[in-house]
């Protein structure tokens, strides 16, 4: 079966620790399915490292055999302006990147932000394939506990809305 997992932040372990995806990718595998991950260049919690060095917009890799599309972004520290800078640069950008693939079987989207999870069911809905929704943060509700923002901010209106 032809997988994509989407996730933001899943670059190469080397990168970032959090292997997870990469850990799920690899055993997806060696259970004969044919995977990738598609991801921003950026690296999370580094000093604004940028997996993409030039201007091109997409990168292509093959990292311990799992194959990566690296989608150019914002480099941000911190959850400053860059920060979702980043975020509306992945979610821009990834669906003309998901038109440049062969299509899946099956797509894992995980929503670090709600944009991603959206962009994979709408995708697996337009293929009429599988759309499997990770929920790994409570976007936007996060932001409403730590008291960053409350219900009446009209982007928390919009992010629930989505």
């Amino acid at each position: 079966m032809k997988i994509w997992l989407i996730n933001h932040y899943a670059v190469p372990p080397q990168y970032y620790p959090l292997a997870r995806p990469s850990l799920f990718a690899k055993n997806l595998i060696k259970m004969g399915h044919n995977v990738t991950i598609i991801a921003a260049s950026t690296v999370h919690n580094s000093e604004s490292e940028n997996l993409i060095k030039s201007k091109e917009k997409v990168k292509k890799i093959i990292d311990d055999g799992i194959p990566y599309v690296l989608i150019n972004c914002t480099p941000y520290q911190g959850n400053g302006l860059n920060r979702v800078r980043n975020i509306l640069d992945f979610s821009k950008n990834l669906p003309k990147v998901l038109d440049m693939l062969e299509k899946p079987d099956v797509i894992v989207s995980t929503t670090f932000d709600p944009f991603t999870c959206y962009a994979g069911i709408k995708y697996a809905r337009k293929y009429g394939i599988t759309a499997i929704a990770e929920i790994a943060d409570l976007w936007p509700e996060v932001l409403i506990v730590y008291n960053k923002m409350n219900l009446k901010n009209p982007l928390i209106r919009y992010l629930i809305i989505i």
